[in-house]
């Protein structure tokens, strides 16, 4: 990372584990831009099985995993 590389955020918000979710996060992941943040909003019945499922299956510092209030 350079100096010059401004800090971009990439939000994605899901309410359910599919076939998408893997290739939804590994598309962001693999962008050739390398400085930045990836947030997702796991909101919904299933927000904590979705957390477990991105924390067990992508190791990467760049995410951030936000549960939310909304059920």
């Amino acid at each position: 990372m350079t100096k010059d590389q401004n800090l971009v955020s990439v939000i994605m918000a899901t309410n359910r584990i599919d076939k998408y979710l893997s290739k939804a996060i590994e598309s962001i992941l693999n962008q050739t831009y390398k400085n930045l943040e990836f947030i997702i909003v796991a909101n919904g019945p299933e927000k904590l099985n979705i957390k477990s499922y991105i924390e067990e299956n992508f190791k990467d510092s760049k995410i951030q995993i936000i549960t939310s209030s909304i059920p």
